[in-house]
């Protein structure tokens, strides 16, 4: 991920400036060429042509906004709810395994060690490692070596047996989610939904030339613009979720890590 691109998420105020400036000035630039070079042809019914080419331009630009941002938004949930799910699927593994060593808590010791790391590193690297779609090696290697040591378990009666088998059903469960969270954060808007939502921004800008640069209507076009801008950084930022101000919050793995810590104290 680019500089500019962490400094613009990590940095709302001046992000959401940056958009809006350059939707303004985009705005500006092309309602002020298209009427330099249109004005002279402007007729009588140029007006109310524009008017109604203009509502329909608009509504698909709209559209296509609502779509996108419906979109991002989606996967922003899927995130939040994946993340949710994953901890509380280490919590049950984790006091599964104090359930089942309930006596002296020394065969499952070492596992337990194992999945608190595991948390960490979750907390620590993978949040920022997913902002590139990547998930850390150090979190592969702990996540294999609990699976091995939960499954070399060797129950001693039948609840011992049925703790294993939840507690493994559980474990793959948090490797369905860890992946899932890899594949979502690798999706990214396709570059030409971009264009096109850019390309509709503008064409709504251009076919306002018909229109004198009166304070009001300079006023409507820059309200226009900053709308724009606004909208098309939210998208921007809850496209990237794992960083920036509208990052999901990792807080529920921070939590976890208290309540294992204090579970065995």
């Amino acid at each position: 991920m680019n500089t500019l691109k962490i400094v613009l998420m990590n940095t709302p105020a001046l992000g959401v400036s940056v958009f809006i400036l350059a939707a303004l000035l985009a705005t500006l630039i092309c309602y002020g060429a298209a009427r330099l070079l249109l004005k002279s042809r402007i007729g009588a019914d140029s007006e109310l042509l524009a008017r109604g080419i203009l509502t329909r331009v608009g509504a698909l630009h709209a559209l296509i906004l609502a779509l996108m941002f419906a979109q991002e938004m989606a996967d922003y949930r899927d995130i939040s709810r994946i993340v949710s799910k994953e901890a509380s699927a280490i919590a049950d593994v984790y006091i599964g395994l104090l359930d089942y060593d309930a006596e002296d808590q020394q065969s499952t010791g070492a596992i337990r060690d194992l999945i608190f790391d595991y948390v960490k590193t979750a907390a620590e690297k993978d949040r920022v490692a997913l902002t590139d779609a990547r998930i850390s090696q150090r979190t592969w290697i702990n996540y294999y070596r609990i699976n091995r040591q939960l499954r070399d378990l060797q129950p001693g009666n039948g609840d011992q047996e049925d703790l294993r088998t939840q507690m493994l059903a559980d474990w793959d469960l948090v490797s369905d989610f860890h992946l899932r969270l890899r594949t979502i954060a690798r999706y990214e808007a396709p570059g030409f939904f971009w264009v096109v939502i850019i390309s509709g921004f503008l064409a709504v800008a251009i076919l306002c030339y018909a229109y004198s640069p009166t304070v009001a209507n300079l006023a409507m076009l820059g309200t226009y613009a900053a709308f724009n801008g606004l909208i098309m950084y939210v998208i921007f930022s809850i496209a990237n979720p794992f960083t920036g101000a509208l990052a999901i919050d990792a807080g529920v793995l921070d939590s976890l890590l208290v309540m294992m810590s204090k579970a065995t104290t």
